[in-house]
């Protein structure tokens, strides 16, 4: 994100998981753009995951362009002009405003 948004979802290449609504246990990891405060998903690019296991990622700068790897595995490339110069990380955020209906634990390795 950049610093000057001052609020760190918004203009920013972000890493979601979402559960997979099909298939228990299983999460889709995907690229997210904030693009002026809207979520946009990067749909051409989703990496199937278990609950409980353990992946790696990356973002890359190419270019003046962001580059999200999974595992190793190229998911998705920032599709909008936004000059993300300075980034920062930010730990697990559940979006929404009601209770999850499911406990969960999350391990985050900076």
């Amino acid at each position: 994100y950049k610093w000057s948004d001052v609020v760190k979802n918004k203009n920013s290449v972000i890493l979601a998981w979402r559960p997979d609504i099909k298939i228990r246990d299983m999460f889709d990891l995907i690229l997210y753009e904030n693009i002026d405060g809207a979520n946009v998903p990067k749909e051409s690019g989703v990496y199937k995951i278990k609950a409980g296991e353990e992946f790696r990622f990356m973002f890359a700068e190419l270019g003046g362009q962001y580059l999200l790897y999974i595992n190793g595995t190229l998911l998705g490339t920032q599709a909008n002009d936004i000059d993300y110069k300075v980034v920062g990380k930010i730990s697990a955020w559940f979006g929404g405003n009601r209770t999850a209906p499911h406990d969960m634990h999350i391990y985050m390795n900076f």
